[in-house]
């Protein structure tokens, strides 16, 4: 009977043990993916800032206030689906956000993935005239 006792304890022990170590390992994996859905999401945000709002000059950044869209990220053979929601705003020259028109926007891109609620990343632009 305490050999039954001993085997089943080192039998509990053994499992938490793997148990834990599972988890850790896990929880390594999720950070790593993360970290790299970052690094695309960076990379999106920043292409969109250069690539479409930068070039449509200061009056035509207020046609990409509240817009969302989705965009690709491919590396290799994988891809990955982004939403972008752009949010431009007056603001004063202190970076106060003013409800009349001024010489300053501020424009903010969130770059969202499906698997997080929210944003992996955002960048914040002051663009003057």
């Amino acid at each position: 009977m305490p050999q039954s006792l001993l085997a089943f304890l080192a039998m509990m022990i053994a499992t938490s043990s793997a148990l834990t170590q599972f988890a850790a390992s896990n929880r390594v994996r999720e950070e790593m993916m993360k970290s790299e859905l970052e690094i695309m999401a960076n990379a999106v945000a920043l292409e969109a800032v250069e690539l479409q709002a930068v070039p449509v000059g200061f009056d035509g950044l207020t046609q990409f206030s509240r817009l969302k869209e989705n965009t690709y990220f491919t590396v290799e053979n994988r891809s990955e689906s982004f939403r972008k929601e752009w949010t431009v705003k007056y603001v004063d020259s202190s970076g106060n956000e003013s409800q009349s028109p001024t010489d300053i926007r501020e424009v903010t891109i969130s770059v969202y993935h499906s698997r997080y609620t929210r944003p992996l990343v955002e960048h914040t632009r002051l663009i003057g005239q």
